[in-house]
């Protein structure tokens, strides 16, 4: 093996190389809960598929690098719990999941969905998740991630208490 090859032990959302959160992010993971920092406009995107779009929406969560792409079943979701003003989305805490029946031209794909936290606007969310834990910048190993959304969540279970 050359000097400058080693051997890659991480998850294998982690050799795609995107700014766009995807189901393969998640996949593995369960409930991923994250805390919504602000919604962004992205002019002239540039897709993974070649496809170009003028403008796209999405959600920036605290702490995370990627973004995820703002459909409208998110949209609507968020306007619902939290009224139509995007900024009142902010600090909204939210869990993201993987939808393994999520189709999409005509076959089975999976896919990300999303439950926000109804709690009225200045409530107290869940500290975000460390997005390492989502989107390792590094590789770690899938058991240390378990153990940290384990962890997580019985800091959860304890500020419900």
């Amino acid at each position: 093996m050359p000097d400058n090859c080693e051997e890659f032990k991480g998850r294998a959302s982690e050799m795609r190389d995107s700014d766009w959160l995807a189901a393969e992010d998640l996949r593995g993971l369960g409930d991923v809960k994250v805390v919504i920092d602000k919604i962004v406009r992205h002019r002239n995107v540039k897709f993974e598929d070649g496809k170009n779009q003028s403008v796209v929406y999405a959600i920036k969560f605290k702490g995370g690098h990627k973004h995820l792409k703002m459909k409208a079943c998110i949209r609507k979701i968020m306007n619902d719990a939290r009224g139509p003003k995007v900024t009142d989305w902010a600090g909204c805490g939210v869990t993201l999941y993987v939808d393994e029946s999520v189709r999409f031209a005509g076959k089975q794909v999976g896919g990300i969905r999303f439950r926000p936290d109804v709690i009225p606007p200045g409530g107290k969310h869940a500290e975000p998740i460390k997005p390492e834990q989502v989107m390792p910048e590094q590789s770690t190993s899938e058991q240390s991630i378990e153990d940290e959304f384990a962890a997580a969540a019985a800091l959860d279970a304890q500020e419900q208490d």
